[in-house]
Parts: C-alpha cells; structure tokens; sequence
C-alpha cells in the first residue's frame, strides 16, 4: 500500500446513543391512556395513510445501525418482538460489533435496548395489538454494532459504520437511520457517507447545544445525503430537560420530529417511554421509508436530494422552531 492509496488516517471515533432517557416497560392498557402514541397524530400520519393505503412499504429495506434488533436474551428471529418479528430481515440483518461476533451473527440480540426502540417506532406492525409503526411492511435490517450508553465499550464505531455502509449498498438497503453522535470530526467517515447511495437520517443530539456553533456528527456533516432531526414534546416545543435536551441549529439541524416520552417495542417483548433525539430520528426515516415506497410504485426515480426536499417542504411550519432548524418546522406525513 503506496501513500498514495491513503486519502486520510484517523482515529477509529467513539460514538454515543442519543437517547436521555427509558422507562420501565409500558401495560399494554397504558398505550392508549397516559403513554399513548401522540407522535403519529403530530406526524399526521392518519391523513397520509388515507392519501396511500395501499403502500407497499415491504419494497423498501431500512437498516437500524445500531445496538441490534429484538430481544435481549435471544439471537433467534422467530423468538424476537411479536409487533416486529415479521418486520426484520433475517437475511440482510448483519452483526458488525466487535462484541459477542459469532454467537449473534444477524444482530437480533439487543443488550442495551436501544435499536429495538428505534425499530418499533420505524415499522412496529400496525394492528390491535401493541404499538403502530409508521411504516406497514418495511424491511427491517439490524446493522448491529457497539454503540453503548457505556464509554468502555463503544469502541471502534467508525470501521464498523464503514463495513456497514458498504453491506448497505451491496445489498440495495439505501434508507439508514443513524441515532448516535459524537462531537469529534471523522474524515473517514464523513467520506464513507458521502460515498453512500442513499439517505442517512441522523439525530441532532441531546446537549442543548447550537450545533451551528457545537457541532455533534454525523449529523452536522455538510452532505447532500444527511437529513438532521432534533426533538419536540407533545406541544410542538423543542425538548429540554434540565441541562439535557434537543440540539438546534439554523443550518446544521433540518427538521424536527417527536421525540419526548415516545412509546415503542423494547427488548423485553414489551414496551418502554423513551425520550431523546434518538427517538425523534426514527420518526423520520420512517416517513422517508413510505414516500420511497410510493415512489417505487409510481416507477418514479425520486433522488435523494429531492426526497430531503420533500420532506422540509411538507413541513409543518412552528413559530418556536424558526431559526432553529433549515426547515423552521416539524415533520409531517402529509
């Protein structure tokens, strides 16, 4: 290997979950009472549903880059989530942590209960039972990897998001959700995602922070291919608690999207509140995942700068989040 060969060398970056906080698991019959799904009613996603109901969402792979998909003593599809089972792909759904490699190869165990939240909020099965996704029949993929709340073990995350990008594109998975951050520049990955086909959807982060002027990445990358989400609470006012809360920012954060005591599948078989930036990015990647699916069917050839556009321009327009974020509002499925 030449230097020549060599565009940069860096340091393989830690990188940190965007979630502030879980409860304990959720009754079923407290869903639809004080911990009911007002995220979807916010997104109008009744309304969309109406507009499209016969999308075919199962046309779109969505890979969760995170800490695995189901449960968090198991590594068997047909023992995971009932609101998620059928929902992942057992195929394409890859392990590239470093942890536990052999043992949990397709990423199904979810130790920290984090992706698990993450993919019921993208694709739970809509129905009587549990929690709706925003998606019908996406396909879900775990690109597990060590993205831990614990300093010790989210080591060398940017090699493992590199593989990862590569196994995306190499198995047509062109819609990422990537709830994690970190506030140290990485060329490499930064390249890795510019090289990306796809859209990446990345959470702002929960320091309560301009990322103008502090930024958190990769969601503050300057690329075409990000969409950049912080959080808002039932009341359409960007989330803070304490010295925690939404990262905001006029040109770095493009949109906002619940994500304040959001219910969603956990890694028990049950249900968990869960509040962060990491919760409100799902949101998004969601919507993304059906307006791609409606493109599909149209045979239309939507590129995924248009699809970004789309999305900031269906927004709806808040008074609270001008100059807070690129698009001044908060995410619509409409």
């Amino acid at each position: 290997l030449s230097r020549e060969d060599i565009y940069c060398v860096n340091e393989d970056t830690k990188l940190n979950l965007l979630s502030d906080s879980f409860s304990e698991p959720v009754k079923l019959e407290e869903i639809e009472g004080v911990y009911y799904q007002w995220a979807l009613e916010n997104i109008e996603l009744e309304e969309a549903i109406n507009m499209y109901p016969n999308i075919r969402a199962d046309l779109v792979k969505v890979g969760v880059f995170d800490t695995g998909i189901g449960y968090n003593e198991t590594t068997v599809v047909d023992n995971l989530h009932p609101d998620l089972s059928w929902m992942l792909d057992d195929v394409c759904s890859t392990n590239f942590s470093t942890f536990e490699p052999n043992s949990d190869v397709r990423g199904f165990k979810d130790v920290e209960n984090h992706g698990t939240l993450i993919a019921g909020i993208i694709g739970a099965i809509r129905n009587d039972f549990g929690v709706d996704g925003i998606t019908n029949s996406c396909r879900l993929v775990s690109l597990k990897a060590n993205i831990s709340e614990s300093s010790s073990n989210n080591d060398r995350l940017t090699s493992q998001l590199i593989r990862a990008l590569e196994f995306a594109r190499n198995n047509s998975i062109y819609l990422i959700n990537m709830s994690f951050g970190s506030s140290v520049y990485n060329e490499s990955m930064k390249t890795a995602i510019s090289n990306f086909p796809g859209l990446v959807v990345c959470g702002a982060g929960n320091s309560n922070k301009n990322t103008d002027l502090f930024p958190t990445y990769p969601a503050s990358f300057d690329l075409d291919n990000i969409i950049s989400v912080g959080a808002i609470k039932s009341d359409n006012s960007i989330w803070v608690s304490g010295e925690s809360g939404s990262n905001y920012g006029a040109t770095t954060i493009d949109i906002f999207a619940p994500g304040h005591n959001i219910v969603s599948t956990d890694n028990t078989k049950g249900y968990s509140l869960a509040t962060g930036t990491s919760f409100a990015t799902p949101h998004v990647t969601g919507v993304a995942a059906m307006l791609m699916a409606y493109n599909y069917e149209l045979g239309a050839e939507l590129t995924i700068q248009e699809l970004i556009q789309l999305i900031l321009d269906s927004s709806i327009k808040e008074n609270s989040l001008v100059g807070k974020c690129v698009s001044g509002g908060r995410l619509s499925a409409y």
